[in-house]
């Protein structure tokens, strides 16, 4: 059962509402025991925290279809900031309705906990390159994880997100754009001028 799969059957068995949100939007997700499991249906958004510089930093990038906030099912309820890249369509259920059909199905059980496994495995590389990692590191990791989902085509994917994203000024994301560039363009001239070389050889 694949992660399209997943949501599809938990969408099926449980009694969902829905919501949608508009493009470049923030809003706020209840998580945990009196909160929801939410089910990304349309769109790409983020979750985002607050740094103490006071700028904003992606927690997770999410495509549709998606599973949100199930890292928090056995705690309080809490609240996490979501900020949609495109126009996003969400669907949410009770947790402890959740947590009973888990009781309940076995096959369902199995799949949300592959599911889990593979969330994990995301969350402590993108621990690791936020830990030991360069903006520019930081930066190309978020563009590599961006070139894995299914974009919308109303995506907005502008320097300013991709701050937001790493937790940077956009001012830093166009120096880096700018350096990447020079450094592409230094490469072609080199590669230009082994070919000359070897040509006149």
């Amino acid at each position: 059962m694949d992660r399209k799969e997943l949501c599809g059957q938990l969408l099926e068995r449980l009694p969902f509402q829905t919501m949608e949100v508009k493009r470049k939007s923030f809003c706020t997700l209840s998580f945990g025991q009196g909160g929801y499991v939410w089910i990304l249906r349309k769109g790409l958004l983020m979750s985002v925290r607050n740094t103490e510089e006071g700028r904003y930093k992606a927690l997770g990038v999410f495509d549709a279809p998606s599973l949100i906030g199930v890292g928090g099912l056995r705690q309080a309820t809490r609240h996490i900031t979501a900020y949609t890249l495109s126009k996003s369509v969400l669907s949410f259920a009770r947790v402890k309705d959740f947590l009973a059909l888990l009781y309940k199905d076995i096959d369902i059980c199995y799949n949300f906990m592959l599911y889990i496994s593979a969330s994990l495995l995301d969350s402590y590389n993108d621990l690791e390159i936020n830990t030991l990692g360069t903006l520019e590191d930081r930066v190309r990791a978020f563009e590599e994880q961006i070139a894995t989902k299914k974009l919308p085509k109303d995506a907005s994917l502008s320097e300013v997100i991709t701050a937001m994203a790493v937790g940077a000024h956009p001012g830093s994301i166009s120096r880096i754009r700018k350096q990447q560039k020079r450094g592409a363009n230094v490469m072609e001239s080199e590669v230009g001028s082994e070919n000359a070389e070897t040509s006149q050889e």
